[in-house]
């Protein structure tokens, strides 16, 4: 059901599903550059000429507020509203992939899937996440 259009993700043709999304998040583990980025709260880049220079930052709002985060990607269109990805080490050998997609409070509905799961493995004497 996955189509992109374009890489942006601005075009409103550009469409994928919960599992989908999840199946290219499992893939991306195994490109660690990915995660190195999407982890990056803050960086400063200059093109290879050193003419220009950029200052990106993170719009990731869960990104240090929760423990174990290991990244996440946000988006917005007016067609999608707020979407989500989050990814959280719950073991060395384990992760737990949170999507979101078309919330009006994106961080505050994966913050609050986060915690329900996080309870769920205490209650049942898992590692915590």
């Amino acid at each position: 059901n996955t189509h992109f259009t374009d890489p942006s993700g601005y075009d409103s043709t550009n469409v994928s599903t919960v599992k989908e999304i999840a199946q290219l998040v499992e893939y991306s583990f195994g490109q660690p550059i990915i995660w190195q980025i999407l982890k990056t709260p803050t960086i400063s880049l200059s093109s290879v000429d050193g003419k220009i220079n950029h200052y990106w930052t993170n719009t990731d709002e869960l990104l240090n507020r929760l423990p174990n985060v290991i990244g996440g990607k946000t988006g917005y269109t007016q067609e999608a509203q707020g979407c989500l990805v989050l990814v959280v080490e719950q073991s060395s050998s384990e992760k737990l992939i949170s999507i979101v997609l078309g919330a009006q409070e994106r961080f505050l509905e994966t913050e609050k899937l986060i915690k329900s799961q996080r309870k769920k493995a205490n209650s049942e004497g898992k590692r915590h996440l």
